[in-house]
């Protein structure tokens, strides 16, 4: 699963703006920076990998919204959206992008 569209270089970032909604790449602008925090949660270690929930962390007082996927499943070309559905969440595998970007991730 990935932001829609794919970006391959650094300057764009995950952006969530509504639940229910896609998780989007944008560039970090200040109408924006409320979109573009994101908690991650430790969930599990599987083989070399470590495991997360990732949920937006925009500072308003509404339940949590969790990167999630459409369906009952996740599928490989589905995007990632945001959901307050506990039980629907995914959890995923973080691991550092080295493309010589500083905080990169994949």
């Amino acid at each position: 699963m990935r932001a829609s569209p794919a970006v391959g270089v650094g300057g764009m970032y995950a952006t969530g703006t509504h639940v229910d909604d896609v998780v989007r790449t944008a560039a970090m602008i200040p109408s924006l920076f409320r979109q573009q925090i994101w908690k991650l949660t430790p969930v599990e270690e599987k083989g070399t990998g470590k495991y997360y929930s990732i949920s937006l962390m925009d500072g308003a007082n509404h339940e949590p919204w969790f990167w999630s996927s459409i369906g009952d499943k996740p599928q490989p070309e589905s995007p990632v959206i945001l959901s307050t559905d506990r039980e629907g969440k995914v959890t995923w595998r973080v691991t550092p992008l080295d493309n010589g970007v500083k905080d990169a991730y994949t």
